[in-house]
């Protein structure tokens, strides 16, 4: 099994690059890499536009779309997704070259990519994902039914569809292809989420429209999540540039986007040194030790007598790799983890060690 990573985030200076001038009603937006810029869909304005390395925002296609949704980079194309056609623009001169209706669909939303030459498609109105071969240009209805599908990603890890509903609780499903089923793998406490990415490590992000933000899951989705940016208006269909880490937002009601740093060093598990792990027989007082972590601000430390840590008995934060902790009660077993901290964002705790005080001796 995966382990879960302990990733620590960082903003871009300014908390986010923004802009705002040129956007109308941005909804989805994906790193070019060929060419070094981001291509952003403006659903009110039917256009996608690029911003350049040196921050140039300009449009790519003009005309020809119809409310623009979710984009996506395969080979050298990009592949918009409208409201009743998939179109693709070749990405070295914005040329036209794929324009393959959905015959019965409504509103169109999202687009996922197995690698293997089949794109899924969501739409959102219609409560249906379309399986499309790009070879041969022909579709089917891959799910036809309750999902309320808006974002799309396709994990090669797993060979599954990631799909994110909208409504009040909404779910993040998977289409399992090893067996055809659709498991419901988190009912989450927010709404209307739209756009879901992984970084490097595995980690799995979504937008919520409800509560303005975005979040992130370990990669197996068995954590609560973690908020990674609060105060989006309208975040809707989230990515992630790879090579720099750089978690990509459209602002669809404020018509602007945030870039920001996913500044991790993460690491499968957090390097623990003492107490070694299932050590018996310690004292009350003991010392916690790990190892440094890089580009963090400080530590959080919590010890538990459960190992879902239910019973908390204290959470000590500190900007030091170790810390003292005191007053443990005699024949007891306690369990701790530690995460990462950095501004006002905290990383997914690491997998947790054990210990065991043995009784006080009283003189």
């Amino acid at each position: 099994m995966e382990k879960n990573v302990s990733l620590f985030i960082l903003f871009l200076a300014l908390k986010g690059i923004l802009f705002s001038q040129s956007y109308n009603n941005p909804e989805s937006i994906v790193y070019d890499k060929a060419y070094k810029r981001y291509l952003i869909s403006n659903k009110g304005g039917n256009t996608i536009v690029q911003l350049d390395s040196e921050n140039t925002l300009e449009n790519f296609v003009s005309s020809g779309l119809d409310s623009p949704k979710g984009l996506l980079i395969v080979g050298d194309t990009l592949i918009s997704v409208n409201n009743t056609s998939i179109k693709g623009f070749r990405l070295s001169d914005a040329n036209p070259i794929m324009n393959i209706p959905i015959s019965g669909s409504i509103f169109m939303n999202d687009v996922a990519y197995n690698g293997k030459g089949t794109l899924y498609l969501s739409d959102s109105e219609k409560d249906v994902i379309y399986r499309l071969k790009i070879t041969d240009r022909t579709y089917s209805t891959l799910i036809s039914s309750g999902i309320n599908p808006n974002g799309l990603f396709y994990d090669e890890k797993t060979n599954s569809l990631l799909i994110c509903s909208s409504g009040e609780n909404a779910k993040i499903q998977s289409y399992n292809f090893s067996d055809s089923t659709l498991e419901t793998r988190v009912i989450t406490k927010f709404s209307n989420l739209d756009g879901l990415a992984k970084d490097n490590c595995g980690n799995i992000y979504v937008s919520s429209w409800g509560e303005g933000a975005v979040y992130v899951f370990d990669s197996l989705l068995l954590k609560p999540p973690t908020v990674v940016s609060i105060g989006h208006n309208g975040p809707a269909d989230i990515s992630i540039n790879p090579d720099e880490q750089i978690l990509a937002v459209p602002n669809f009601n404020s018509n602007s986007i945030s870039l920001l740093r996913l500044g991790a060093q993460p690491a499968v598990q957090m390097n623990y040194i003492t107490p070694i792990n299932n050590s018996i027989d310690l004292d009350d007082s003991l010392k916690m030790d790990w190892e440094d972590v890089s580009y963090v601000t400080g530590y959080e430390l919590q010890y538990s007598t459960d190992s879902t840590f239910t019973n908390l008995v204290v959470s000590i934060q500190t900007i030091n790799s170790e810390t003292v902790i005191n007053g443990l009660a005699s024949n007891t077993k306690y369990f701790w983890r530690v995460r990462t901290l950095g501004g006002n964002y905290k990383s997914i705790f690491s997998d947790p060690w054990n210990f065991t005080v043995t009784e006080h001796q009283v003189f």
